[in-house]
């Protein structure tokens, strides 16, 4: 039974990814971890998908996000060329799923997370 604190992911959780994890192998499990909060999701200008720095797609970044409003969790988004003509598909169906799921979003220029885009346009180092 998977069960919710309102800060973190219980052990439980974990356990039951790491036996998943095992007895698929090969099988990808996106998910956060205990204590982790956030999903970082990465759209690339090629209409690739990460979570948390691994290839996704966009089921696997709503399961991870229906965990994160459980869990009132947030958003770490990056777009990589975000000032191209038009926008990855990818890009607009990770915005629509953080609205349809009510989560806060962090929005970062940098890949690695590192700096986060204030609504005053001012650009700023991240500490986390």
């Amino acid at each position: 039974m998977l069960k919710f604190d309102s800060n973190i992911i219980t052990m439980n959780t974990t356990k039951f990814l790491l036996i998943l994890t095992f007895l698929f192998g090969s099988l990808s499990v996106h998910s956060l971890t205990a204590g982790d909060n956030v999903a970082r999701v990465s759209v690339l200008s090629s209409g690739e998908l990460l979570l948390n720095g691994e290839p996704s797609d966009i089921s696997l970044i709503e399961s991870a996000f229906r965990v994160l409003k459980k869990s009132n969790g947030t958003v770490y988004y990056y777009r990589e060329s975000p000032n191209s003509a038009k926008a990855p598909d990818g890009a607009i169906q990770v915005i629509d799923l953080v609205i349809k799921y009510n989560l806060p979003i962090t929005f970062f220029t940098e890949p690695d997370f590192s700096d986060d885009f204030n609504p005053e346009n001012h650009y700023q180092p991240t500490m986390r």
